[in-house]
């Protein structure tokens, strides 16, 4: 009946956490605890005897409704790999495909375009290139703002930052600065709160209203080529195009915000 069933999946689902745990205990205990090799080949052999035998008495009730958490556990699997790979690949393919930044800012200065009252705020992953974004504006506009910030917002593996730990800036010259800002895994980053550090930290005033920010959107488009089968690279599409907006993490104004993408190939 229903209820056998349903105690099947719960058997199953239980021992498959035991023995999960088991094997993310002896990689905590190894990579984090920094334990002897042999007391961890003890402890989580004698854990590992236990759960496996577990485990193991409960598979012959997969038929019977223990197949639905193992479905469930590999589908979620599935979409967690995906997203990690695809993410891997996204940033290799854009980096491959970057300019390095101070290179190209020196350049630009020497033979500026046309440049425009107020600031630009790129948000970038990596510091190092030239933001999407900006290219972009640049081939479809043909101007850069007076004051240009390329801002890279990255979370350390502790709950909270000080605020005297939170920020540094580079300044490139010609009114265009790097600046690195972090925040805590328990913190909600602000771009108000990031904007009203830098003011503070280096005297840099801000005018929300006289400020637009750029981002990049990009679009993945599904290509036969090495990396991941095509259908994972259509899931990581899909998750891509409902992942929540970096726009609403950072709590940017709408009406300061431009975004710029492109299909990008993986």
């Amino acid at each position: 009946g229903e209820s056998v069933n349903l105690a099947a999946a719960y058997g199953i689902s239980v021992s498959s956490t035991m023995l999960i745990t088991t094997i993310l205990l002896s990689i905590v205990m190894r990579r984090e605890w920094h334990i002897n090799p042999f007391i961890i080949g003890f402890l989580i052999i004698s854990f590992f005897v236990i759960d496996l035998a577990f485990w193991t008495a409960t598979l012959i009730k997969i038929k019977d409704g223990g197949w639905y958490p193992l479905a469930l556990g590999l589908l979620i699997f599935t979409c967690i790999i995906t997203w990690y790979r695809g993410r891997q690949l996204l940033r290799d393919k854009l980096i491959k495909e970057s300019i390095p930044l101070e290179m190209f800012i020196k350049n630009l200065l020497q033979h500026p375009p046309h440049r425009v009252e107020g600031t630009a705020v790129f948000l970038t992953p990596h510091i190092d290139f030239v933001p999407a974004a900006m290219l972009h504006n640049l081939k479809h506009n043909h101007v850069m703002h007076q004051r240009i910030f390329f801002l890279k917002l990255s979370t350390w593996d502790v709950p909270f930052v000080r605020d005297d730990e939170r920020l540094s800036l580079n300044d490139l010259g010609g009114n265009v600065y790097v600046v690195r800002y972090v925040h805590g895994f328990k913190e909600t980053p602000d771009i108000n709160k990031v904007i009203d550090l830098i003011s503070k930290q280096y005297d840099l005033p801000f005018d929300l209203m006289d400020t637009t920010f750029f981002l990049a959107r990009d679009a993945i488009t599904p290509a036969k080529s090495p990396g991941m089968a095509v259908w994972r690279e259509r899931l990581f599409a899909t998750m891509m195009q409902n992942a929540a907006k970096p726009s609403d993490f950072y709590n940017i104004p709408a009406n300061r915000l431009v975004e710029l993408g492109a299909k990008v190939e993986i």
